[in-house]
C-alpha cells in the first residue's frame, strides 16, 4: 500500500532558480517557492517493524497449526492424543508436539512476509524509478490476531508524482503480491483435502479465486466442505485478501490511487459512494443479527482518517495509453475474485443447518444412541468424501458374516464388500460426493438401532439417489446394509 505523507528533509528537492515558476504564470511572474517538510520515519523503525512483524506472524503460525502429541493405544493400536487435565474445570487439554509446530509457525511467518514483502517491493522500486521520494516499507505487527499483522505501507511525497508514474506506483504492488500468494494458494491446495466442516466450528471464507482453484486441482466444493488449511495455503489466502482490500478504490488505497488514474476527479464521487454503501451494509448486517460483520468498523474508522477523497497528481492530464488503462480496470476487478463480505464462518450447529447431513429422523432416538449413529454415518461420509475407501469401511462390522445387498445381488464377508468398492470406484472422480439423509430410525434396544435412510451421490454425469437399510450398535459398528 502507498500512502503519501511527505519526506525527510534530507530527501527534499532543493529549489532552483526555476522552482518558483508557474506554468499559468505570465511571462516573466515569479512565486516563492513553498516547500512543507516533514520527517520521514528512517531505516531504524522500518528495520524493528520488520522484526516486530516477523515475530507476530511466527506467532500467529504456531496458533494456527499448532500440532499435539499422539501415543499409540495398546489395546488397538490406535492414535491419541496426549492430555493434561486441569484440577479446577476438569478440561482436557492437548499437549503440543513443538517441534512441527514450531516448523509450521516458521513456514507461515516466511511465507506471508515474502508475499508483503513483494507487494511492498513493486511499490518502493517503482517509487525509485520516476525519482519519487519515499519510504522504506513499513510493516504493521499485529500479535493479538490471528493473521499476525495488518499489511505493510510505504510513504511518498504527495505532488511529485503524475498520473502516470503513480499509476505504475500503485498498480506494481498489488501485482508483484499476487505473483507471490497466488503460486502459494496453488501449492496449498494441492498438498491439501477437500473435508468436511465440522458444526459448530470456525473457518476461514474462501475468496471466488480460491474456491476456482480448488475445483480446478480437486473438484468443486459443496455445502458443508472445506479446503483443509495449512501453512503455505494460509498464507496465500491472506495475500489475496489484502490485496482485494487493498484494490477497494477508496481514498489512499492501491484501488483508490487507481481509480484517481484512470478517471481523475469523478473518483471522489465513487469513493465516497462506496464508503456511504460500505457504512449501510455493516449496519444493516449486524442489526440482522450477524455481528461478525462489525469487524469491519475498524476498516471504515481508518477510511475515515485517512479521507476518501484522493489529492491531485503533479499532471492529472499525463496520458496512460491504452495498455495501462486496460490493466488498471482489471486490475481493480480483482475485487470481485479476491475479497470476502466476511473473513471468517462459523459453522451452525446441527440443528440449525440448512442442508443437513442427517434430517429430523435421526433425532427420534435420545441419548448416546443418537450420538452414536450419526458420527457413524457422518465420518463414513467424511472418508468417503476424502477418498479413504479404507477409512470408510472401518465403520463396517469386520466380520465374515456382515451382509450387503445392493442392485439385487448379495455380498457377504467385509474383505469381499470393500474389493466391491474398490473395483467399482477406482479414481476420487468415481467416488463423488456422498451425503445421507435418515429417513426413520427404529431402536431395538438400550444398543442397537435400525436406520431406514437414503443415500445420495452427487458425481458426474448424473447423481444418484438409493435408499438403504442399515443396523447400527452402540458399539460402533455397522452391522449390515442393504440398499
Amino acid at each position: 500500500m502507498a500512502d503519501e505523507p511527505q519526506p525527510d528533509s534530507e530527501s527534499v528537492p532543493r529549489p532552483s532558480p526555476t522552482d518558483g515558476l508557474n506554468a499559468n504564470s505570465e511571462p516573466g511572474a515569479r512565486h516563492l517557492p513553498v516547500t512543507v517538510v516533514r520527517r520521514l520515519p528512517r531505516r531504524r523503525l522500518a528495520l524493528i517493524l520488520f522484526l516486530v512483524t516477523c515475530a507476530s506472524t511466527f506467532y500467529a503460525g504456531i496458533g494456527q497449526f499448532a500440532v499435539p502429541q499422539t501415543t499409540s493405544d495398546p489395546v488397538t493400536g490406535k492414535k491419541k492424543l496426549i492430555v493434561v487435565v486441569e484440577p479446577e474445570t476438569h478440561r482436557k487439554i492437548p499437549v503440543v508436539d513443538w517441534r512441527p509446530t514450531l516448523f509450521n509457525g516458521l513456514t507461515y511467518a516466511m511465507a506471508v512476509m515474502i508475499m508483503l514483502g513483494a507487494h511492498e517491493a513493486g511499490h518502493y522500486l517503482q517509487a525509485r524509478r520516476y525519482h519519487v521520494p519515499a519510504s522504506l516499507p513499513l510493516f504493521i505487527p499485529m500479535p493479538v490476531g490471528p493473521l499476525g499483522t495488518m499489511g505493510a505501507v510505504i510513504f511518498q511525497q504527495p505532488g511529485v508524482a503524475d498520473r502516470k508514474s503513480l499509476f505504475d506506483i500503485a498498480i506494481s504492488g498489488p501485482l508483484a503480491g499476487l505473483a507471490v500468494a497466488l503460486p502459494l494458494n496453488w501449492w496449498g491446495i494441492r498438498n491439501s483435502k477437500i473435508v468436511e466442516i465440522e458444526p459448530e466450528s470456525m473457518g476461514w471464507t474462501n475468496p471466488r479465486i480460491v474456491e476456482w482453484m480448488v475445483g480446478w486441482i480437486h473438484r468443486p466444493l459443496q455445502p458443508g466442505e472445506d479446503i483443509a488449511l495449512n501453512p503455505i495455503l494460509f498464507a496465500g489466502w491472506v495475500g489475496i485478501f489484502i490485496t482485494g482490500l487493498n484494490l477497494v478504490p477508496i481514498g489512499q488505497l492501491d484501488g483508490g490511487h487507481l481509480l484517481y488514474c484512470l478517471i481523475g476527479k469523478r473518483a471522489h464521487l465513487v469513493a465516497r459512494a462506496l464508503y456511504a454503501g460500505a457504512i449501510g451494509f455493516v449496519v444493516f448486517q449486524v442489526t440482522q443479527g450477524h455481528y461478525e460483520y462489525g469487524g469491519w468498523s475498524l476498516m471504515l474508522i481508518l477510511l475515515w482518517w485517512m479521507g476518501t477523497r484522493h489529492p491531485p497528481t503533479a499532471n492529472d492530464d499525463m496520458p496512460l495509453g491504452t495498455t495501462r488503462i486496460v490493466l488498471g480496470w482489471l486490475t481493480l476487478a480483482f475485487v470481485l475474485v479476491g475479497l470476502v463480505s466476511t473473513p471468517m464462518y462459523v459453522s451452525p450447529a446441527p440443528a440449525e443447518q440448512t442442508a443437513p447431513l442427517h434430517d429430523a429422523g435421526l433425532r427420534r432416538l435420545n441419548g448416546d444412541l443418537t450420538a452414536t449413529i450419526e458420527g457413524i454415518l457422518s465420518r463414513q461420509a467424511a472418508a468417503w468424501n476424502s477418498g479413504d475407501i479404507d477409512g470408510f469401511m472401518q465403520h463396517y462390522w469386520k466380520s465374515d458374516e456382515l451382509t450387503f445387498s445392493s442392485g439385487g445381488k448379495t455380498t457377504r464377508g467385509w474383505e469381499t464388500t470393500k474389493k466391491n468398492y474398490q473395483q467399482r470406484y477406482p479414481t476420487r472422480e468415481r467416488m463423488g460426493h456422498l451425503s445421507f439423509e435418515a429417513i426413520e430410525i427404529t431402536s431395538l434396544g438400550d444398543s442397537s438401532g435400525l436406520v431406514l435412510g437414503r443415500w445420495h451421490l452427487q458425481r458426474e454425469p448424473a447423481p444418484r439417489w438409493w435408499q438403504f437399510l442399515t443396523f447400527i450398535s452402540s458399539r460402533g459398528r455397522d452391522l449390515g446394509h442393504r440398499s
